[in-house]
């Protein structure tokens, strides 16, 4: 299956980026800048969640993208990741959660690969 197509919605939530957002990001930071953080992003995307058994690692990791993903636009997975936090923190299956995550990080990094080249 293709990943979405990144477009503009008013609230983010059913697209892999919040266009509204990341343009807002991109107008007060420079192009420059916003190409950095989404290097940073990719690289969190890449280097977290390296196991599921480890809770405690779980929660640091999806806390610490949840404010970085939310303010490049990807609110649909700052959503996701504040979800997988508090399940966690619980006795919930993380499996699930993990598997959506997956399919995330695939779409986010498609979409980072294709804002870099534009």
């Amino acid at each position: 299956a293709r990943p979405a197509p990144a477009s503009a919605a008013t609230d983010g939530s059913n697209t892999v980026l919040d266009g509204a957002v990341f343009g807002a990001l991109k107008d007060g930071f420079g192009a420059e800048r916003v190409a950095a953080l989404l290097d940073l992003m990719g690289a969190e995307l890449r280097d977290r969640f390296r196991s599921e058994a480890d809770r405690v690692q779980v929660a640091h990791d999806a806390h610490a993208l949840v404010s970085a993903a939310g303010m490049l636009g990807f609110t649909r997975l700052s959503r996701l990741c504040r979800e997988i936090e508090s399940a966690a923190h619980g006795d919930a299956d993380l499996r699930p959660l993990i598997h959506r995550l997956e399919v995330q990080r695939a779409e986010v990094l498609g979409t980072i690969h294709k804002l870099k080249a534009a």
